[in-house]
């Protein structure tokens, strides 16, 4: 990439979103995108970037005026030898200025104020939500705990434990958009003009009324929607899926790919409705679901090997009851420490 082309395309964007863009700048931006297909899809990373960011302030396109707004915001100490190498310091700095390299700090500098006068630095948010998690509120629950919510346009989230949603106080005219960390439920109410995006790791869900379970757990890498009603758009970078009502779609992150089947698993959602069913499920499945609905893990020895199947229904069932009733059927012990479940014995009947 060119030295100042993100610079370069802070501006256009600032520009574009104003409806004036300067000629020359359009010329350079644009001759830029046409050069290889790789500029054009980093061209359209960091467009997406910047629409999610809603920066629509006004930006500030001088560079002078920039190094002023970055002097009167932050105060760095970097010497040559660390800016040169790419050492990062924390932030406390001080301006040299009897050094041949303060134009080329003027011009770093100009450039990062542009970047934070459109919300946080294209650098930074495309690979973070840095700034919704900034500017957005915030509902949080512990383990265990579910909360509910409803959004000013009347969309209801219920929230599962250990999970995170990130709202603004008003969505903007034109979209609504929101940050989920964790497992929710949404009802998204129906605005055809106004979609309704999720930002969940790497994914971007998009909908305009529709009733679905997201879920994003960053230690697992990965990112699982399940379609109730209504028609969703599940997008990573530039794979994207169409998700119709009963389809489960995810994305494995160690694999970059997308997935997408006719659900199976009637389970994803009983962390809302507190039932838990079981109808000739394998052991290791059963493992796998009681570990997702009582956010804890199972230590069970040699669980591969096992190949035995359980029926059963749990209504608002506690862990304990869960296994006791499962006890009944096959031969083990069970300890419910804080973080696991160790299983001994025999786990199939």
């Amino acid at each position: 990439m060119k030295p100042d082309i993100h610079q370069h395309i802070a501006e256009f964007l600032a520009a574009k979103a104003k409806g004036e863009i300067p000629e020359a700048l359009q010329v350079i931006v644009k001759s830029w995108i046409e050069e290889t297909p790789e500029n054009k899809k980093e061209f359209d990373r960091l467009q997406k970037v910047w629409d999610l960011s809603g920066a629509d302030r006004e930006i500030t396109s001088s560079t002078n005026e920039a190094w002023e707004n970055v002097k009167n915001r932050i105060t760095v100490d970097v010497h040559q030898s660390e800016v040169l190498s790419g050492a990062q310091k924390p932030p406390h700095f001080k301006i040299y200025k009897a050094r041949n390299t303060r134009a080329f700090f003027i011009r770093r500098a100009a450039s990062i104020a542009i970047l934070f006068s459109i919300g946080i630095a294209i650098w930074l948010l495309s690979k973070s939500t840095f700034w919704m998690k900034l500017n957005y509120e915030k509902l949080s629950t512990t383990k265990g705990k579910i909360e509910q919510i409803t959004l000013l346009d009347g969309t209801k989230v219920t929230l599962n434990g250990n999970s995170s949603l990130y709202y603004p106080k008003m969505f903007k005219k034109n979209k609504r958009e929101v940050l989920l960390e964790g497992e929710a439920f949404f009802e998204v109410t129906h605005q055809p003009e106004k979609p309704f995006t999720i930002l969940s790791g790497e994914v971007l869900t998009t909908v305009l009324g529709t009733t679905f379970n997201l879920r994003h757990i960053e230690k697992e890498g990965l990112t699982e929607l399940l379609l109730q009603e209504g028609k969703v758009s599940f997008e990573v970078g530039d794979k994207k899926e169409i998700i119709l009502p009963g389809e489960v779609v995810q994305f494995n992150k160690s694999k970059a790919k997308i997935a997408k089947k006719a659900n199976e698993n009637i389970n994803i959602t009983a962390w809302k409705s507190g039932i838990l069913n079981f109808k000739e499920t394998s052991i290791q499945q059963v493992v796998t679901v009681l570990e997702r609905y009582y956010q804890i893990d199972f230590l069970v020895d040699n669980i591969d090997e096992l190949h035995c199947n359980y029926t059963g229904t749990f209504n608002e069932s506690t862990l304990d009851e869960v296994l006791e009733v499962m006890q009944l059927s096959a031969g083990f012990e069970f300890k419910i420490n804080e973080n696991n479940v160790v299983i001994s014995g025999n786990f199939c009947p």
